[in-house]
């Protein structure tokens, strides 16, 4: 490979990284200065784009043509990637409006936006199972290997594809239900129970106390069912491997 090729072959390794590592949930913050997932592309591009074969590029439209390709395969990625952590997310915002968390909300100084707070708890501890897990690991391992092939499947006009990221997104909303079910179930009932108190002894008063018993009753269902959580979070992050490689490989087929 030539100076040439390879430079053209490193600047779409680049676009295709860099899109990715922009939008990916765990990276898209401000913490994390631009510079430094720049120089991560960088490194990782310049790995990528030793799996690279002839690149059919004649013209300077065609360049551009291939960059936004490599582009639109890094944000597709990302998005599918996004999905997933955003089913933890909402799991959490659920259980925010059972416990009466959802009008605490905070600004997170990571992203720059309100959050509740079972649903950042419900996002880091995610983010914690799934980094340990390696799952950045396989990330990158996977985007790499994706450039072996040069010239992706149009993927974007198909109807395959478009039903495809439906199923994403539907699997994103019954995952988050599914997550947030348990102790949907046990507020449902203390709720019910506190029903019961208010209008059989109404000298209780039971509704102004009944948010620090719901709180309470909350927390600590949380915490005994802590460990089955991460368990749940476990078979989550396996979902995420398993949606990310069926559409890389769908985006590349012949």
């Amino acid at each position: 490979m030539d100076i040439s090729s390879y430079l053209i072959g490193l600047i779409l390794a680049f676009s295709r990284v860099a899109s990715f590592l922009f939008m990916v949930p765990f990276l898209r913050n401000h913490g994390i200065p631009a510079i430094v997932k720049i120089t991560i592309s960088v490194a990782i591009s310049m790995v990528a784009v030793e799996k690279m074969g002839k690149i059919p590029i004649e013209s300077m439209p065609d360049m551009l043509v291939m960059i936004v390709a490599q582009m639109v395969i890094g944000f597709t990625l990302a998005y599918v990637v996004e999905m997933i952590f955003t089913a933890a997310t909402i799991a959490g915002g659920i259980l925010d409006i059972d416990l009466g968390f959802s009008a605490a909300q905070v600004m997170d100084p990571m992203t720059n936006h309100p959050v509740t707070v079972m649903s950042n708890f419900f996002s880091i501890l995610f983010t914690i199972v799934f980094i340990s897990v390696g799952g950045v690991n396989f990330l990158i391992a996977g985007i790499v290997h994706s450039f072996a092939f040069t010239t992706p499947f149009f993927f974007m006009g198909h109807m395959p594809f478009q039903d495809m990221i439906i199923g994403y997104f539907n699997y994103m909303l019954v995952a988050s239900i599914q997550i947030a079910l348990p102790l949907m179930a046990t507020m449902f009932i203390v709720n019910f129970i506190l029903l019961i108190l208010g209008k059989s002894a109404p000298q209780m008063n039971i509704f102004q106390t009944m948010f620090a018993i719901k709180i309470v009753v909350g927390i600590f269902f949380l915490y005994v069912t802590l460990p089955f959580l991460g368990e749940v979070f476990m078979d989550l992050n396996d979902a995420l491997m398993d949606k990310y490689l069926e559409i890389m490989k769908y985006m590349f087929r012949s």
